[in-house]
């Protein structure tokens, strides 16, 4: 990543997400946190996106992130923190609810933003890397 582009956070009000972008922001980088309750980082010069954002749906995470980008500019490194943390129960007492919310968030939504955000990464690629020859010593 460079201070060049964006770093969207997902998960970035609290818990490893706050902490990694207020890293990131500590470094330079321009940095955007969502969240589902989203909540601003004091101290940091993290930009909040102030509208919650639901990694578990599909067309929040499409919608969002184009916003996002209309609003600031293109997504160039992504860190998908977003999850929950499910009571530990024994197997037979897990109600298929608290399961479902789990996957639905850690899983599918680490999914769907990666792929969002990946397929506009993906397309603004105009050309291939290429390295500049090496002059002989």
């Amino acid at each position: 990543m460079s201070a060049d582009g964006l770093v969207l956070v997902t998960g970035g009000s609290r818990g490893i997400g706050a902490a990694t972008a207020t890293l990131l922001a500590d470094q330079g980088q321009r940095v955007v946190i969502v969240d589902i309750a989203p909540e601003p980082l004091v101290g940091t010069d993290a930009i909040l996106w102030p509208a919650p954002f639901d990694v578990a749906s599909e067309a929040a995470v499409t919608a969002g992130v184009a916003d996002i980008e209309a609003a600031h500019g293109p997504i160039t490194g992504l860190v998908n923190a977003a999850g929950v943390f499910g009571k530990m129960h024994r197997i037979e007492r897990v109600r298929m609810e608290q399961w479902d919310r789990e996957v639905n968030i850690d899983l599918r939504g680490t999914f769907l933003v990666a792929r969002s955000v990946g397929v506009r990464m993906a397309a603004r690629r105009t050309a291939p890397l290429s390295m500049s020859p090496q002059s002989p010593a």
